[in-house]
């Protein structure tokens, strides 16, 4: 099944590849926005698991698959990521029928002062179009891929089959660095001559 993206485009919802989910994936796509929308900003895993605590959700069965405690809250918190890590779209030309692959969340983390001027963290799953869109949170999906990339290569640099993998990775890390110290130093001028 699939969700109208554009009127060039849809989207179809899938597991990503050895996933063993049984709730179709775009059932869950539909309680993610259905959440997303009742609370009027992006979920947390708690926020998931709270909403699957209902047994009528269709998230109940992925998440809570074992006896309620509170030792069980850090665990169903897990499974909510990696329900939501699973989770794929693809975006299908309605002309051609060719799809691209997406992954539709990514985690973002950030801080948020109160009015109390305590410091609240948050881990929230974003749709990955909205975190792109936004430099801090761009930035720390750019960082986090690169940590997964720089991970992976140093456990295959030593395989000569991924040399240019390797090499690809470093250039792609070195042109990221040079592209936010630019931006770092536009903005520095800006609130200087702001300052002014």
């Amino acid at each position: 099944m699939t969700t109208k993206a554009s009127q060039q485009q849809e989207v179809r919802w899938a597991w990503r590849s050895g996933s063993h989910f049984t709730i179709k994936a775009e059932v869950v796509a539909c309680c993610l926005e259905d959440i997303r929308r009742k609370l009027r900003r992006d979920p947390e895993a708690s926020d998931i698991v709270a909403e699957a605590a209902a047994k009528k959700s269709p998230l109940h069965g992925l998440i809570f698959n074992c006896d309620d405690t509170d030792a069980v809250q850090a665990y169903r918190e897990q499974r909510a990521r990696v329900v939501m890590n699973s989770l794929r779209s693809y975006v299908i030309n309605v002309e051609t029928k060719q799809e691209v692959e997406q992954i539709p969340f990514v985690n973002v983390r950030y801080t948020e002062e109160t009015e109390d001027g305590e410091n609240i963290r948050h881990s929230v799953y974003m749709p990955t179009a909205k975190a792109m869109e936004v430099p801090e949170y761009q930035d720390y999906v750019i960082e986090d891929a690169l940590r997964y990339a720089k991970g992976f290569a140093r456990r295959v640099k030593q395989l000569k089959e991924f040399k240019e993998v390797c090499e690809a990775i470093e250039r792609v890390e070195a042109r990221y660095a040079a592209e936010k110290q630019a931006r770092k130093e536009v903005k520095e001028k800006d609130l200087v001559s702001v300052g002014k």
